[in-house]
């Protein structure tokens, strides 16, 4: 019965602690003008693929998709993307542990002497007279203590808090699966990309060295002209100065086709070494329906989308972590082990020693500390989800633009073929005309241009729509699902 007030006035002190911890506005920010999904791209009706998520769907090329495989497995930044995922996985291990109890063992043996005249020196020395000790018992003046015991510390989660800091490194984690994804699906990108330029530069240079032999061949038909008198010396000079730029330009393009095999080897990790690669179709566009039927549910397939869907549900859980620092807290220490001062008792069962403690801690005055970690989870939840949702318009936007820039360069593409056509008959032509005497040279270097420009221009056009295909498949998270 004497206790009961005892236990009154402890569940009013606990109430009391509750009311004063509670008295701050814990409410979340809500976030504001957030965009609506839209239910597909522009005015394409989109239906859903699987063969969408199929790699050579968008790359039709064996050699590539093999340059592909080798950089997954040897590319550095996807190396170190994999480290830090090991980080993060790490991460989640020691925030697993912190809700479990804690058991060290305590080994200390020391020696103490007190000073004659402190309350601890008397007290020792004149228990040495008691008749209630033994022998055994006396305590020496230079006092050893011997302690071998386990300790155990736990704080009971009773708010949440250390499950919530769990829950936020395994979403971290989670966030850190998809960067890596995300890192891989960018490589994927850059090497097509490469791999394009490369083959691009690859047709021009076969183009120009086309042309080369055709204006050698021109020249000296020229210079025959010039010993029969038929022509006059700056003729022959133009056509020379003529085959001359192109030879110039060709080994501009050598040196471009260099640098690009060795970014490819780059990317690959790996030192500088020839590149097997194939050509480009000039006969026919790249027209492929997927390329026009995306989902838009697609979106969320993306690595960074992911991710910060991921970075939300963690800064969620850093809410709820942040908001528990305002309720008092639970926490047990238990020891348990053999002391004594004399080793030949130590293992005897009267040296056995246990100290058990419980505590509650409330925060009451001088918060500002957990304020201010407080307000710092509230804000960087309001800022993942602005994140979240600046990234999805973004993918909206990259996504329509390829699929839009796909169908240009399909119609540029085309046009140019025609053009090449049409620029092939006149120049196969034109230097026959010049020959009778029909047209001016002047007339057949004009034709000439236009035709190589034409011919690098379909190339161009080609190498254009192959990179609006990659930037697609990049936009809709490189195929992860």
């Amino acid at each position: 019965m004497n206790n009961h007030p005892f236990l009154v006035r402890f569940i009013s002190f606990v109430v009391l602690v509750l009311i004063v911890s509670s008295c701050y506005n814990l409410k979340p920010t809500a976030a504001k003008n957030l965009k609506e999904t839209p239910s597909q791209f522009g005015k394409v009706e989109a239906q859903k693929s699987d063969s969408l998520y199929n790699i050579s769907s968008f790359f039709n090329d064996a050699k590539l998709t093999a340059i592909i495989d080798e950089a997954m497995q040897n590319n550095y930044d996807v190396l170190i993307a994999i480290q830090r995922l090991n980080m993060a996985q790490s991460q989640i291990i020691g925030f697993r542990g912190n809700l479990f109890p804690k058991l060290d063992l305590h080994v200390s043996p020391s020696m103490r002497r007190f000073g004659a005249y402190t309350m601890d020196g008397v007290g020792n020395y004149d228990t040495q007279f008691s008749p209630n000790i033994t022998q055994d018992q006396v305590i020496p003046e230079h006092l050893p203590d011997y302690y071998a015991g386990a300790w155990m510390t736990w704080e009971a989660d009773i708010w949440g808090k250390l499950r919530n800091r769990k829950k936020a490194a395994v979403q971290r984690y989670l966030a850190s699966v998809e960067g890596r994804k995300w890192v891989m699906t960018m490589l994927i990108e850059d090497i097509a990309l490469t791999y394009y330029d490369l083959i691009s530069k690859d047709m021009e240079l076969e183009v120009l060295r086309q042309t080369i032999e055709l204006q050698t061949t021109e020249l000296e038909v020229v210079k025959d002209q010039k010993e029969a008198g038929r022509t006059d010396e700056m003729v022959v000079k133009q056509f020379e100065a003529q085959l001359l730029n192109t030879i110039g330009i060709s080994l501009v393009v050598q040196q471009q086709v260099y640098e690009l095999e060795n970014r490819l080897n780059l990317l690959m990790g790996r030192y500088p070494q020839p590149i097997d690669r194939g050509r480009f179709r000039l006969s026919t566009a790249e027209n492929n329906p997927i390329y026009s039927t995306i989902p838009v549910d697609l979106i969320n397939n993306r690595a960074d989308i992911q991710q910060s869907l991921h970075l939300m549900a963690s800064t969620k859980a850093d809410f709820k972590a942040a908001k528990a620092e305002f309720y008092p807290s639970l926490s047990i220490n238990i020891g348990a082990g053999l002391q004594s001062f004399n080793p030949a008792f130590f293992l005897n069962p009267v040296s056995l020693a246990y100290n058990a403690a419980g505590g509650i801690v409330a925060p009451l005055l001088n918060r500002s500390a957990i304020i201010a970690e407080f307000k710092v989870a509230d804000a960087s939840q309001v800022e993942a989800i602005y994140q979240y949702q600046s990234n999805f318009i973004r993918a909206y936007s990259e996504i329509y633009n390829q699929m839009l820039a796909i169908e240009t360069f399909r119609s540029v593409f085309e046009t140019k073929l025609q053009e090449v056509e049409v620029l092939r008959y006149a120049n196969d032509l034109a230097f026959e005309l010049y020959v009778t005497g029909r047209i001016s040279y002047l007339e057949v270097l004009y034709i000439r241009k236009n035709t190589i420009q034409s011919r690098l221009e379909l190339i161009e056009a080609k190498k254009l729509q192959h990179f609006s295909i990659v930037s697609l498949y990049k936009a809709i998270g490189g195929g992860w699902n």
